[in-house]
């Protein structure tokens, strides 16, 4: 069994169309069980119109707590989870099922649709420069990753957001980490590979849709609060967690990284605030961590920062 846990908070207009995207798969053996996080709205009721879904409700925690309320419900040994302005495919699960079972993976992800904000989509992965060498690496649509490689994959980014990815539960060490502002499923796929011999796979087969809400956790946020919460914030408890799991170079990336974040953000508070004094306690804080390689970034980060602005008035 599979267990869909669907978190939300204030949709009740789009938690259906979610809902319904899980009734029409082509897998049968699914439970759906929705955490209404808190919600104002009618999201209940929108709920409600479906027997075969079981809802919860929880006072306001965020999106971690939400999806481990779900797993705490859960009988399924397979976890998927599902954000409430996305969609998946019908195939989706039971293209990831087969793959996860044959295979023996902790967890398998699909590429997706995104909504580019214009009332069209766009593949996520293919244009990502992180992703890209792996296009020759396909076997059956597949990419199988383990060891060094998929530690290095995850310590650059997180390619796999919630809605796209089939999970072992009993892979799930803790569930997801409620502290963690944003990157909760970062944190929580990092849970997994840096504390087990971890195997997973992927395909570029597009198998859902990604929504672009104004109150969603990441695609919701402007460009600072990405930087303070995710990049700075979440990237410093990621520091903490996992030091004794890393290699000296691994955990250079997550710091380099967190420098970088502080600098940019320093950079924004000064040119978009006028606030200086903010500006000059950012850098400051990197260079607690490395002055050399902080005074490095800088430079780099004005040129960026320029050029973006030149790029703007020109075009």
């Amino acid at each position: 069994m599979v267990s869909v846990i669907i978190p939300t908070f204030n949709r009740a207009q789009l938690v259906g169309n979610a809902i319904r995207s899980v009734l029409r798969q082509s897998y049968p053996r699914v439970e759906i069980i929705v955490v209404d996080d808190g919600s104002h709205d009618s999201t209940a009721e929108s709920v409600g119109r479906f027997q075969q879904v079981q809802y919860v409700w929880q006072p306001n925690k965020g999106q971690a707590a939400a999806r481990n309320a779900g797993v705490a419900r859960a009988h399924g040994s397979l976890v998927a989870t599902l954000d409430s302005d996305d969609t998946w495919e019908p195939e989706f699960l039971s293209t990831c099922v087969e793959k996860l079972q044959t295979d023996g993976l902790d967890f398998v992800f699909a590429n997706w649709n995104q909504d580019d904000g214009a009332g069209g989509w766009k593949d996520f992965m293919i244009p990502n420069p992180y992703m890209v060498p792996f296009r020759n690496r396909e076997l059956d649509g597949w990419v199988t990753l383990e060891g060094p490689e998929l530690r290095d994959l995850y310590l650059k980014i997180c390619p796999s957001p919630s809605s796209s990815a089939l999970i072992r539960r009993s892979c799930l060490i803790g569930g997801w980490n409620e502290e963690i502002h944003i990157g909760d499923d970062w944190c929580m796929y990092l849970d997994i590979i840096l504390n087990t011999d971890s195997r997973m796979a992927f395909t570029f087969r597009r198998l859902w849709n990604k929504g672009v809400e104004r109150n969603s956790v990441f695609e919701g946020c402007d460009r600072e609060k990405l930087l303070k919460f995710l990049y700075i914030e979440d990237f410093h408890r990621f520091i903490f967690r996992f030091e004794a799991l890393l290699s000296p170079r691994e955990l250079g990336l997550l710091e380099q990284k967190y420098m970088e974040s502080l600098v940019e953000l320093a950079k924004y508070q000064a040119v978009h605030h006028y606030d200086l004094r903010e500006s000059y306690r950012l850098v400051r804080r990197s260079m607690e961590r490395n002055v050399l390689f902080t005074l490095k970034t800088i430079p780099r980060v004005v040129a960026s920062g320029i050029k973006q602005r030149v790029n703007h008035l020109l075009f």
